[in-house]
């Protein structure tokens, strides 16, 4: 199993060389709900688990998806908390931080509390909390402010994260019993951003806050030769993302910031599901199981859902430190609904010309002026070494104007077709001195702009499905143990998935899988409309692009064909022990991410010259099936104890991960070790334990190298 950081921070996890997207993570059984988005995995959610609450953690390696259904192409991380002790007991747990510098005694600190009532007759509780501090990751330089104030670039989001929760049961009888779990994460993170000492590139403040509740109410129950579980689980997250801007240095309740961004997620899903073990006799254990499960999003980032609305939103509900402008009586806020279209290509694009002149014929093409504000930029209302057709059509716009009768009073003070003009591209000055504007065909322009300030399109999506499953374990004999599992599963998008497993050991020593997988498109990938970070100055002369997702609704499901076998062994004395494991995966409708070669350019009217480095435009990214890949790999495991305290182990995997179908695309997987060595020494001594382990990835980190220089050569 390999973990990595991606570009924004977070926490992946893959499996043999699985997409992160491939790896199940689940807790207690139930799979943890993340982002829209299923890409990067589920991974990060891990970083809400304190370990201090943590039981155990089972890991599956191989496809699982006919026991656990979509998503499970790679593997499984089952991650069990720690139930309601049956004994009383207090766990403690205080960590601190401090380096040089620091002005507290520790800045940064790990709190954990959690009480266990014991069994209280047919009951008992347990309640937890904590918090825990998420540390700033600094760039190498700092960046000074307008006001000469000296910041520090971070890297990555900061912050701390609080938890809240309960975990009970009550045996209603010895063989029946109820066990209820509740569970709150809420986070504060920060993030300040300066690529250059510009006095026209302000400071970049990102905010993310995010809500997460957890509820859960299960009931277990065994009778004669069966036992059965039945469980409802709902899970909801919240999260605000917010961009601030500002020329100096923070400054509360001063009026320093200037709302730029906003962005909302709303999550929920709904699962209920039951299952039951039946031996049949010596030899047959039969398992089985229904569920039913239901996902509704809702969000900023969703707006190529099936329905949309609009709202509006409050800039002082998201910063109480906004600037207003001496005479306003609105705080100042970029956060804009911005109307879209399609290019030739089918790709999104902004519709600055809609917004700028409000009008659309029958078949929603857009109705633009003689002489275009483009021109008006360049050409202004009486430049000189205006072209002589550019004057013309700027005269007969003019014209146009002054006639109509809507603009009668401007009219009359107007004494030349090229004034009107410039009244009309200049509306607040107009409305600002004679009360009035200068309308084409009825509307002002920028009128559909302004409407569309302090606006949301909202994207609301939901996601249904069912599934059945049964499963024999069969043991052949003393020697040999067999697990065919055939599972169903429909969803309202993708309609009937069927997957099989047929697993296999022998002695405990050989063993051997064969079985399929499917991984289901997220909302995200399906309904993205969502720009993920806009452009930036990086120093006086460089901007960094933005980046842009759209989604793919025509996305189909990845389905795989797994096969592995492996042979474990030890020595007679137990201080010597191995494992080898081949493996092959075969991904058809592979799902990757790629730039659709356009930009979304939220300020086409940006000099060239002057502004576009200042306001660069973001680079379009989606989502589409390449075809088929292939996974081959092999993983050998080696450990030794020295005595009772000290062992070791030594890792080796190698991946050999390729795209079969797509020309267009690497021929090998990106992000992908072909050698990894794992390496950890082990000390254990009177219930303590210690792990110092590492990994060593010689040609991934060349190869990631390779690439970074080829990026910057661009």
């Amino acid at each position: 199993m390999t973990r990595n950081i991606d570009a924004m921070g977070r926490v992946t996890v893959s499996i043999r060389g699985a997409e992160p997207r491939h790896t199940l993570i689940l807790i207690d059984g139930q799979p943890v709900m993340g982002d829209f988005a299923k890409y990067s995995g589920a991974g990060d959610e891990l970083q809400r688990i304190g370990t201090e609450n943590v039981a155990r953690i089972e890991i599956i390696r191989g496809a699982a998806s006919a026991k656990y259904g979509a998503d499970a192409i790679g593997g499984v991380v089952n991650v069990i908390t720690k139930e309601a002790a049956k004994k009383p007991g207090l766990q403690l747990n205080l960590e601190g931080r401090r380096t040089k510098g620091d002005s507290d005694v520790f800045p940064y600190a790990n709190f954990f509390l959690r009480a266990d009532s014991g069994q209280q007759g047919k009951f008992r509780i347990a309640a937890y909390g904590g918090r825990r501090d998420i540390l700033p990751v600094y760039g190498e330089k700092g960046t000074t402010l307008s006001d000469g104030s000296a910041i520090r670039n971070a890297l990555r989001f900061y912050g701390d994260i609080k938890n809240i929760g309960m975990t009970a049961a009550y045996d209603i009888t010895k063989n029946h019993s109820l066990s209820f779990s509740l569970d709150r994460v809420s986070e504060e993170m920060n993030r300040y951003v300066k690529h250059s000492n510009s006095f026209f590139e302000p400071q970049q403040h990102f905010k993310c806050d995010v809500d997460r509740d957890n509820y859960r109410i299960s009931y277990e129950g065994r009778g004669g030769a069966s036992d059965w579980n039945v469980s409802l689980d709902y899970a909801k997250m919240h999260e605000d993302d917010i961009t601030l801007t500002s020329y100096v240095a923070n400054r509360t309740y001063m009026g320093t910031n200037i709302l730029d961004y906003v962005d909302n997620v709303d999550h929920r899903q709904l699962s209920l599901k039951a299952s039951a073990n039946t031996q049949l006799n010596d030899n047959h254990l039969l398992s089985y199981g229904v569920g039913f499960t239901q996902e509704k999003g809702e969000g900023s980032r969703l707006k190529n859902a099936p329905n949309t609305y609009t709202r509006a939103i409050d800039p002082w509900a998201y910063d109480k430190n906004l600037w207003t402008k001496k005479g306003d009586t609105s705080p100042q806020s970029k956060a804009h609904d911005h109307a879209m279209m399609r290019n030739d290509a089918g790709v999104p694009k902004y519709d600055n010309e809609y917004e700028w002149y409000g009008h659309k014929d029958a078949n929603g093409k857009n109705l633009v002026p003689q002489f275009t504000y483009e021109e008006f930029l360049k050409y202004g209302y009486q430049h000189p070494d205006t072209p002589a057709d550019v004057a013309a059509r700027r005269a007969a716009f003019g014209n146009a104007l002054r006639a109509d009768p809507a603009n009668s009073y401007l009219s009359s003070l107007v004494l030349s077709p090229e004034m009107a003009v410039n009244y009309y591209y200049n509306p607040e000055a107009s409305r600002k001195y004679t009360g009035h504007t200068m309308n084409w065909q009825g509307k002002a322009f920028k009128d559909e702009y302004y409407a569309r300030q302090n606006q949301q399109t909202i994207g609301t999506a939901e996601i249904k499905k069912q599934y059945v499953f049964v499963q024999d374990t069969w043991q052949v004999n003393d020697r040999t143990l067999l697990s065919p599992i055939l599972r169903v599963d429909n969803s309202n998008l993708f309609g009937t998935h069927m997957t099989f497993n047929i697993g296999g050991k022998s002695n405990r020593r050989f063993k051997a899988n064969v079985g399929t997988g499917y991984t289901e498109p997220g909302m995200g990938e399906l309904y993205y409309n969502w720009e993920m970070y806009a452009g930036a100055p990086i120093t006086d002369d460089r901007a960094r692009l933005g980046r842009y997702w759209v989604g793919n609704s025509d996305l189909s499901p990845e389905k795989s064909v797994n096969f592995d076998i492996g042979l474990e062994a030890e020595s007679k004395d137990g201080r010597d022990s191995f494992r080898i494991d081949a493996f092959h995966n075969r991904i058809r409708n592979y799902m990757t991410t790629y730039f659709t070669g356009y930009l979304m350019d939220f300020h086409p009217e940006a000099d060239e010259e002057k502004t576009r480095l200042l306001l660069p435009p973001d680079m379009i990214y989606s989502f589409k099936n390449i075809g088929r890949a292939e996974i081959t790999g092999l993983e050998a495991e080696y450990n030794h104890r020295f005595d009772r305290h000290w062992s070791t182990k030594v890792g080796y995997t190698y991946l050999h991960a390729i795209n079969k179908s797509d020309p267009t695309m690497p021929r090998r997987l990106l992000d992908r070790p072909q050698h990894k060595i794992d390496l950890g020494v082990t000390y254990e001594k009177a219930g303590w334990r210690a792990t110092l382990w590492g990994e060593l990835l010689p040609q991934y980190a060349r190869q990631q190298q390779r690439r970074e220089q080829r990026q910057l050569s661009r």
